[in-house]
């Protein structure tokens, strides 16, 4: 469905069909909206139509569903920094990302708190309640952002610790704990 205004509420490219009325809110997760899964200031930046297919909506909905409804519930208003993002968009030099993750798939997101509150007591939290997760990243802390990545069926609960310059270490919750809490 195209809107003629639907580049004016969100990060997208005017006149671009993305498959869903951008301003319709995710069934299952009333506080989401489908434009939060598609805008990217990048994609608009350089045209890149950051469009989903049927298969990475659906992963989406389930994201909104079962990790950013639950995390909205418990910490109130979240912001989503970037969520779905199509190879083209992930792979760009602006973001540096790879051909494979989360955010391809519509199952990946960045998420930053707006209450002000510590990002480690909401990572702890995901950690211990979600019920299930492919990853979980602490992502520039204690200042940036918790990365979450979801895909029903894949509950392998890793836990990673990413620097400034983009390097990946597995730890466990006590030693994040121990760095940041």
């Amino acid at each position: 469905m195209i809107r003629s205004d639907q580049h004016v509420r969100w990060k997208v490219l005017p006149n671009v069909n993305y498959g869903r009325d951008l301003n319709a809110q995710i069934p299952g997760a009333p506080n989401f909206y489908y434009g939060e899964v598609v805008q990217s200031k990048i994609a608009v930046k350089h045209g890149i139509e950051n469009i989903p297919t049927e298969i990475e909506w659906k992963r989406a909905e389930a994201f909104a569903q079962n990790v950013l409804q639950p995390l909205r519930n418990r910490f109130g208003a979240l912001h989503l920094e970037s969520w779905f993002r199509c190879i083209e968009l992930n792979t760009h030099k602006d973001i540096g990302g790879s051909t494979v993750g989360f955010h391809p798939t519509g199952g990946g997101g960045d998420i930053e708190r707006l209450d002000g509150g510590s990002l480690m007591e909401m990572l702890e939290w995901a950690y211990h309640n979600l019920k299930e997760f492919g990853e979980i990243i602490a992502e520039h802390f204690p200042n940036g952002w918790v990365h979450i990545g979801y895909i029903a069926g894949d509950n392998r609960r890793k836990l990673k610790l990413k620097d400034a310059t983009h390097h990946f270490v597995r730890v466990s919750i006590e030693e994040l704990k121990e760095l940041y809490a």
